[in-house]
């Protein structure tokens, strides 16, 4: 631990970034964006409180207090470097994800946002349809040059056409997509769920990302089955039934299994942490949103908030405790932690924990 010659606060008021650069504006375009869901989370989450403006002012404090903690840790860690700048533009995206949240709500319904205060969307899909949206086009930097651009083209060109695993995710994934977008209000849903195609070129454009043309077969085969099935009655069971499997599928893909098992890892989140910042944001941004969808999916077939939630880390630990038995993958606890987790980010968005709701629209 670094021993700080005076006191973190006057430490952290001086402390500047070093040089203007471009790794400088990637920073800044990061922290903006790292902070724009707890904004929006937060606005869900105080809405409902009786003090007035509550939900506009308080997700601010919140990314305020959050950001200045953990820039004060950082000085005591030697390989870290702690920036006023960074809570700067950390409360800034905290107030973005304010406006984007409040902005959203008025336009999902298309009547006054005090109107969809009263329930009439659902913010738990539209929480998830955020979630989604931030997994596609995560981590949000431009590709720089055509250098780095011409590799990206050359390895969509190259990859097989057809990938079972690939296709199935990205069908699940756009078809859960309409779902969500049907239940939170934002219509025409069919319109902007074929907008979001557009998210699998813009990845040819984004930094760490890789298209591939499975995934979007998948994405165009998912829009299709919704847009069939739009008009038909709310979420059945089969649908939230075929989604958990698909989560299945995905964790035994390739069903090669070893005789001799791996080790199973009991701390929660480690291999995140392990993990390279931009590897491990993406992924957990992809399971929040499958396992979020599987929930919401069960909840809106009629399944109580705890059933559902049950249901899903019940599946996802036989998927891990499996998982020793195949090359490649790591087993851990973190996966069922991640559902009891996201069941109750869900629950405190919607505020209807024990209400069941079904997608309308």
């Amino acid at each position: 631990m670094r021993q700080l010659p005076e006191s973190p606060l006057q430490m952290l008021l001086r402390a500047w970034p070093p040089r203007l650069n471009l790794f400088f504006l990637r920073d800044l375009i990061v922290n903006v964006a790292l902070y724009v869901p707890v904004g929006m989370s937060a606005h869900f989450a105080f809405r409902k409180w009786p003090l007035r403006f509550f939900d506009l002012y308080a997700p601010v404090v919140l990314g305020l207090l959050l950001s200045t903690s953990v820039e004060l840790m950082q000085l005591y860690e030697p390989l870290r470097n702690a920036s006023i700048v960074d809570i700067a533009t950390n409360v800034i995206g905290a107030m973005l994800g304010v406006f984007l949240a409040v902005a959203f709500e008025t336009f999902a319904e298309g009547t006054p946002a005090s109107t969809v205060h009263r329930g009439v969307t659902d913010p738990a899909a539209l929480a998830l349809v955020f979630t989604g949206a931030a997994y596609l086009l995560f981590p949000f930097l431009p590709v720089l040059g055509r250098y780095a651009l011409a590799p990206k083209l050359n390895a969509f060109a190259e990859a097989p056409v057809f990938d079972l695993m690939q296709f199935v995710s990205g069908t699940a994934f756009w078809y859960a997509g309409g779902l969500l977008l049907k239940a939170a209000r934002i219509r025409p849903a069919r319109v902007w769920l074929g907008l979001s195609l557009l998210a699998i070129p813009a990845q040819f454009l984004i930094v760490a990302r890789q298209p591939v043309p499975s995934w979007a077969i998948g994405a165009a085969t998912g829009a299709l089955i919704f847009a069939w099935r739009a008009r038909k009655a709310p979420v059945h069971k089969i649908e939230a039934i075929a989604f958990l499997f698909v989560i299945v599928v995905r964790g035994f893909w390739p069903f090669h299994f070893i005789a001799a098992p791996n080790g199973f890892t009991w701390i929660p989140f480690g291999g995140f942490l392990g993990d390279d910042w931009q590897v491990g944001i993406l992924v957990l941004l992809e399971k929040v949103f499958y396992y979020g969808v599987s929930i919401w999916l069960l909840r809106a077939s009629g399944t109580r908030l705890w059933q559902a939630m049950t249901i899903v880390a019940v599946v996802l630990a036989g998927i891990e405790f499996a998982q020793i038995h195949l090359p490649g993958r790591t087993a851990e606890i973190t996966d069922p932690i991640l559902a009891l987790l996201i069941a109750g980010g869900l629950a405190i968005i919607s505020r209807e924990t024990e209400t069941r709701f079904r997608s309308t629209g």
